[in-house]
């Protein structure tokens, strides 16, 4: 995979680009990107008040990885998970 790294380089600036905003008590959740062979974590999160928003978000994120032309893998998940580090969801991408 010689353009990975170019590509998780792209895709963690997307990720931080939609960095996680302030607010008590709404939860937090983490939009992980995953090869086959390895993943790309997103250490602050993004609060969205419901499990639909974070899915919407998601898809969004999932939008702009495709519309960017990057990565062209087709083994790539998003796994959104809550602050407890539960999985609410994977997507493929």
């Amino acid at each position: 995979m010689p353009g990975a790294l170019i590509a998780a380089t792209g895709l963690a600036d997307l990720i931080i680009n939609h960095a996680a905003r302030e607010g008590d008590g709404v939860p937090q959740y983490f939009f992980i990107v995953k090869w086959p062979d390895q993943e790309l974590d997103d250490p602050k999160g993004t609060r969205l008040p419901t499990d639909a928003d974070a899915l919407r978000y998601a898809n969004r994120l999932i939008r702009e990885i495709r519309e960017g032309g990057e990565p062209d893998e087709p083994h790539l998940t998003m796994i959104v998970k809550n602050a407890a580090g539960k999985t609410v969801f994977s997507i493929p991408v």
